[in-house]
């Protein structure tokens, strides 16, 4: 086995036995084997990869690039929360500085400065950096579905948070929206939020739940119902589009998320709509490294944004680029492409995850933009409609769409 240090500190690339992985360290390499890895990205296109001396070097840094977008540490480490899935705070790759820097994107670039001394008529890809927009909709209206008993619960629980202003509202919206006025409720920004998509050309995708495998996790809505059809209706008559929010159990479970996908489909056909396969992000970023991607392929979707921590904003696989999912048990890609998620905003506010105050959470976007401005990648932004309690949210979320261009 060959131990090589990288230039950053804390991570070590172990290579051997065909495969290769990362490896958190707090030392330095003093072994026999040559340092190949001594130059830092931004270096590391004065190299000769093919030169005797750096010879391995290619082969190296495209195991890494491959084993890391493939997401090997996720598949083989037995870390998991709550909700069974990976976190951030176990990812190596996180821990060694590389959450919040594309690795993947940082490292490829690099081999390609360096084929470029080589190759000088070599082309890079001429796409352009862009914004995605998106917003999971776990909870469409709070008052609509709600049931006296569960309008006094939420109206404790309010109190014990000391939300005593919304405490004293609660009644008297609840009573004018289950009476009709469904633009009283609080949590219906969808109009307001397609309003800012329009202004700066973004066409938003909204995941909708069309299945309970989780139970009330799963929120209180069903997709048939009359007051979900007319929100359906007017997203798809703006130009905007649905995508699949698979239920809280659905990540293991074939049959689930064919049967959720169909619903979706569904709603397009009673609207009399066209429709395709529909995108899909998993409830709860819950994904199954192992499993899931091939269950999401099998199902048809072609297009998925599952894939970001939910306790820390970044890089999960290492970029902001497109890529294909890789079926570790069949060891081949899938038709199946992810589109990174970057940044949601229940991460980058709640207090059990970065709780970021308005000016660290706009600075925290931005880096990411400028991430994927450099490289020519996608800022996919996940915002809730019903996560928009204090004014500044406002703001920040009208700001975070100017910072790139909407995809074309």
């Amino acid at each position: 086995m060959e131990i090589v240090e990288h230039p950053l500190p804390g991570v070590e690339f172990v290579h051997g036995d065909a495969r290769l992985c990362l490896a958190a360290a707090d030392r330095s390499f003093t072994g026999s084997v040559p340092p190949l890895l001594t130059h830092t990205p931004d270096r590391i296109d004065a190299i000769d990869l093919l030169s005797v001396e750096h010879r391995g070097l290619g082969e190296l840094l495209l195991s890494a690039l491959f084993h890391v977008l493939a997401g090997t540490e996720e598949v083989e480490s037995g870390e998991r929360d709550q909700h069974d899935r990976f976190p951030a705070a176990k990812s190596r790759l996180f821990a060694a500085g590389y959450g919040d820097a594309p690795f993947v994107d940082l490292w490829g670039d690099a081999i390609v400065r360096a084929l470029q001394r080589l190759w000088p008529a070599l082309q890079a890809d001429q796409r352009h950096p862009h914004l995605s927009l998106s917003h999971d909709v776990d909870a469409p209206y709070r008052y609509p579905f709600q049931s006296p008993m569960a309008l006094m619960r939420a109206i404790a629980s309010d109190g014990l948070r000391g939300r005593w202003l919304q405490a004293a509202r609660a009644p008297v919206e609840w009573a004018r929206v289950r009476a009709g006025d469904i633009g009283r409720d609080p949590f219906d920004h969808f109009a307001w939020m397609m309003d800012q998509a329009e202004e700066v050309g973004a066409r938003s995708t909204f995941y909708v739940i069309a299945g309970h495998s989780g139970g009330r996790v799963d929120g209180d809505y069903d997709v048939d119902h009359p007051v979900m059809m007319r929100l359906w209706q007017s997203i798809l008559d703006r130009g905007h589009r649905l995508g699949v929010h698979p239920s809280y159990n659905s990540f293991r479970s074939l049959p689930t998320l064919e049967r959720e996908r169909d619903r979706v489909i569904e709603i397009h056909r009673k609207l009399g709509l066209p429709f395709e396969i529909p995108p899909v992000r998993m409830h709860y970023l819950r994904f199954d490294p192992a499993l899931t991607p091939a269950l999401l392929a099998a199902a048809g979707f072609s297009h998925d944004s599952s894939l970001g921590f939910a306790d820390h904003s970044g890089f999960r696989r290492g970029t902001c680029r497109p890529f294909a999912l890789w079926d570790h048990a069949s060891q081949r890609p899938l038709d199946l492409i992810e589109h990174p998620l970057l940044a949601m905003d229940a991460t980058l506010l709640a207090e059990r995850y970065e709780h970021l105050d308005q000016s660290r959470m706009e600075h925290r976007i931005e880096t990411l933009a400028g991430w994927c401005r450099r490289f020519r990648g996608e800022l996919t932004l996940l915002w809730h409609n019903n996560y928009f309690e204090q004014s500044w949210h406002f703001a920040t979320y009208r700001a975070a769409l100017r910072l790139l261009p909407a995809a074309a």
